[in-house]
């Protein structure tokens, strides 16, 4: 199973994205990062 996660993180005071591939052999208790990379910067928040 290959699994492909968007995630948002602090780097000091700026928001940014980040994704990354892990690949997963349950069935050998297996877990692996492929790929781990910055995507940007998050969006601002919009205020309404």
């Amino acid at each position: 199973m290959m699994y492909y996660i968007t995630l948002e993180a602090m780097d000091g005071d700026k928001k940014k994205v980040y994704e990354a591939k892990v690949w997963e052999k349950p069935w050998l208790n297996f877990k692996e990062v492929q790929e781990f990379k910055l995507v940007g910067d998050a969006p601002a928040a919009s205020s309404t």
